[in-house]
């Protein structure tokens, strides 16, 4: 992938190992292919162009899916979303925290015998 901007390259990137500094030899090739021929050099829309084409059905189903692969992206969304809630006056839910008192508890008295007996209910 190579950004580009007014000024010249922005980045670069490359699924290939190479690690010593620089651009790698298929950066080289496409920047050099797209000086001889730039019709030739595919132009991908910015994310925000891709994700506007997409339903409210598509973009939910697409989040998700990354969100189950990537627990950082699972927490940040959740932040986001109970900031968005928070600035919207969004009625919050109420939640008990007994289940999680048992199973902090387990944890820190029984180790992973402990935790199992934590994620059984009453």
């Amino acid at each position: 992938m190579i950004d580009l901007h007014d000024d010249g390259v922005a980045a670069t990137r490359c699924s290939c190992p190479y690690d010593w500094g620089g651009a790698c030899k298929h950066v080289v090739a496409v920047l050099l292919k797209y000086i001889a021929a730039p019709e030739a050099i595919a132009q991908r829309p910015s994310l925000g162009g891709m994700l506007e084409g997409l339903d409210r059905e598509a973009l939910v189903a697409l989040l998700v899916r990354r969100a189950k692969e990537d627990r950082g992206l699972t927490g940040w969304l959740e932040a986001e979303l109970v900031a968005g809630m928070a600035s919207t006056g969004a009625q919050r839910t109420a939640v008990d925290p007994e289940p999680i008192r048992r199973q902090a508890t387990a944890l820190l008295s029984g180790g992973p015998a402990g935790a199992a007996g934590a994620m059984k209910g009453p």
